[in-house]
């Protein structure tokens, strides 16, 4: 039977509403007599409430479970889609970073590491990712329709990505009038998908806010929805529910994570300890040049990502180490037995002619070195490649580099110049971002008519990245 994991995890957001304070320290209680640890992914304000209104309880409670982060004011306008639209990968990178290092490196002075980030809402961007590397955080953990890969863990600008699990994402309704009921409908969802994911391995994502556990209605809807931007003297707290209610939704999901700890099929882990269990992004070790080439080959003009003798490859990682062949060919005269692909970014912006073509080896070679020192220099895929008077996408010149090493591995003595024929090519992993504008920018804190297109085109163009997480 393959490892089976689930993570409960927690957005500790609510700065505003004081009974938050208890409902979160009501949470960490139940975790600590149970002997387990969730994660709890902090919003920098909300950590400074905590100190500011003495709950050295909580924060000392924090320091035994696993910590991550939740941005530095989770609401408040601009929020992460706000402010990156617009922007473009490079200046949203930077945008991303400038914002958010102060709660993150607060965080890390006082619990010494933080594991995950999540976005706040519906508040996507791509170039959080980019940020994320830079910052040192290693998985995006949280739940949305932006982007997905069949409901399972993987890899997107080369952070393990928690993401879109959908049905392996099981909660149970604490809200319910019969929350007995509710408790049992869950555990049977949890048991169904630890059964569904046996045979593969994967994670169960369980997620709550502890806010939920003292509020009728949640602290940001009441002061920032709809693009206000309350003023600080004027926050009101969110409405209360009965203490009753809220031992009720206590119990509810206490049962929940009982449940969870006596499961024989599934192990209950953090996503520090979850980080550890999965395979790293990057090649095990060099990979035959022969492999590159019949993968890549063999997907025709959708391409995808891959398996090669060194683990999953990316499409951006298939690229890169046919540009490495290609390029080490034209400089040497032969094909290296083999390259460790490095992991780009992709492209920064749509670029070139999608239509396929015919080229020579030769100019295939020479094109291949200029995008290996521009892949060196900026850290994505090149927008396109030059061949002679013509610019080439990158899903076309993906095929291009593809069936020129086919040709050369076929008459290695051929050197120099083969002609070489390719068709056009395409990112098949595009598919995998959300379209429906509605669900992408559905956020109630958003601006009436909020739409952020460019920042779905960047998702697309990123998608590059995106390959399957594989336990080890």
């Amino acid at each position: 039977m393959a490892k089976v994991y689930a993570c409960f995890w927690f957005d500790v957001e609510d700065y505003i509403t004081p009974e938050s304070d208890e409902a979160l320290a009501s949470l960490l209680r139940i975790f600590q007599e149970r002997g387990a640890t969730g994660t709890w992914k902090l919003v920098g304000e909300k950590y400074r409430v905590l100190r500011e209104r003495g709950r050295s309880d909580i924060i000392a409670a924090l320091h035994k479970q696993d910590v991550g982060y939740h941005t530095d004011n989770h609401s408040q306008h601009p929020t992460v889609s706000e402010y990156e639209r617009g922007l473009g990968w490079e200046a949203g990178i930077a945008e991303f970073v400038a914002r958010e290092r102060r709660g993150l490196e607060e965080l890390r002075q006082e619990f010494g590491s933080v594991s995950c980030y999540g976005q706040p809402g519906g508040a996507w961007a791509p170039q959080a990712f980019a940020g994320l590397g830079a910052m040192g955080i290693p998985m995006y953990l949280d739940e949305g329709r932006h982007l997905g890969l069949d409901n399972m863990p993987f890899w997107f600008a080369n952070i393990l990505t928690i993401f879109n699990l959908q049905q392996n994402c099981v909660r149970a309704d604490i809200h319910a009038a019969d929350k007995k009921g509710a408790l049992a409908d869950a555990c049977r969802l949890f048991d169904a998908a630890g059964a569904r994911l046996s045979t593969s391995g994967g994670v169960i994502s369980v997620y709550y806010h502890p806010c939920e556990f003292a509020t009728e209605e949640f602290w940001d809807g009441v002061n920032f929805s709809h693009g206000r931007n309350t003023p600080r003297e004027q926050w009101r707290p969110a409405r209360l529910c009965s203490p009753a209610e809220a031992e009720a939704r206590l119990a509810t999901f206490a049962g929940l994570l009982e449940h969870a700890l006596a499961s024989d099929q599934v192990e209950v882990v953090n996503a520090a300890a979850m980080m550890a269990a999965f395979q790293s992004g990057k090649p095990a070790g060099p990979v035959p040049v022969s492999e590159l080439a019949g993968v890549a080959s063999a997907m025709g003009g959708s391409i995808s990502y891959a398996s090669s003798s060194q683990g999953r490859l990316s499409p951006a990682q298939l690229f890169s180490g046919m540009a490495e062949a290609l390029a080490y060919w034209q400089e040497h005269g032969h094909l290296p037995e083999a390259v460790t692909p490095a992991s780009p970014f992709g492209p920064s912006e749509r670029a070139g002619s999608e239509e396929g073509g015919q080229a020579t080896t030769c100019a295939l070679g020479s094109a291949a070195r200029e995008a290996v020192a521009e892949m060196a220099a900026t850290g994505h895929m090149p927008n396109s490649l030059v061949l002679g008077s013509a610019q080439i996408g990158p899903a076309t010149a993906f095929r291009a580099m593809a069936q020129a090493l086919v040709s050369i591995l076929a008459e290695p003595g051929a050197r120099p110049c083969q002609a070489v024929t390719f068709d056009r090519g395409r990112l098949a992993l595009e598919d995998r971002v959300g379209t429906d504008e509605r669900e992408m920018w559905g956020w109630t804190i958003f601006p009436p008519g909020f739409s952020a297109p460019d920042l779905l085109e960047l998702t697309r163009l990123q998608a590059w990245t995106i390959k399957p997480a594989d336990l080890k």
